[in-house]
């Protein structure tokens, strides 16, 4: 960084920088020293932009239009998730409601030591088509909103089986 001014006190010498009228005098105005290129050196210089493969700008794309609620979704390489909410204490096992906040399901077992969960493991797997090895407990295990999870089928199976039991009971 460059000196603007230097004196020593009870000096008499003037200042080197012919920016300054006298010691007691004014500085010029702001704009003039950008003028004059005094601040050029104080100002950091950005280095060029680097040269190299162009980046290509990413737009996300847009949220895909599907026929499935939100309660189904799929997980790849081929599984499908399920939220479910589930009624347990039912007289028979049964869907509800099918939204996209989560599958109503009413399963005909007590809400304890697990057995509900296990009614409804065996539940869905029968209503879908698929083994019971195939359908997992992914979260809930305490709770009456629960996530299963299916492996091995599609989206479009899965929905379709739900669909079919929801409208055909």
């Amino acid at each position: 960084m460059e000196r603007i001014c230097t004196f020593e006190k009870n000096s008499r010498q003037k200042p080197q920088n012919k920016h300054f009228h006298s010691i007691t005098g004014t500085l010029p105005s702001l704009q003039a020293l950008i003028d004059s290129g005094v601040y050029q050196n104080l100002v950091p210089k950005m280095p060029p932009p680097k040269k190299g493969k162009a980046k290509a700008k990413s737009t996300p794309p847009p949220p895909p239009t599907t026929k499935y609620p939100a309660c189904i979704r799929f997980i790849p390489p081929s599984s499908v998730a399920v939220t479910i909410h589930a009624k347990p204490g039912s007289k028979i096992a049964t869907i509800t409601d099918f939204d996209d906040d989560a599958l109503g399901v009413q399963i005909d077992a007590p809400a304890k030591d697990g057995e509900a969960n296990a009614a409804l493991l065996d539940y869905i797997s029968s209503v879908i088509g698929v083994k019971k090895r195939q359908v997992s407990l992914g979260a809930g295990s305490k709770s009456r909103d629960k996530i299963l999870i299916i492996e091995g089928v599609s989206l479009e199976f899965v929905y379709n089986a739900l669909d079919r039991v929801l409208h055909n009971p």
